[in-house]
């Protein structure tokens, strides 16, 4: 799920982190998903 964060299209990114949520309460996962939209951004240019 998280490389789909980082590199899959939009819609599926956003699938990706909305499947994430029952996991709110995982701080390590969140830093996680985190990152990879960070890399996300970044492979973008924003």
């Amino acid at each position: 799920m998280i490389s789909l964060v980082a590199q899959a299209k939009d819609i599926d990114a956003k699938d990706a982190i909305a499947a994430l949520v029952i996991y709110r309460e995982d701080r390590k996962l969140w830093q996680r998903v985190d990152r990879a939209s960070e890399q996300r951004a970044n492979q973008l240019g924003l």
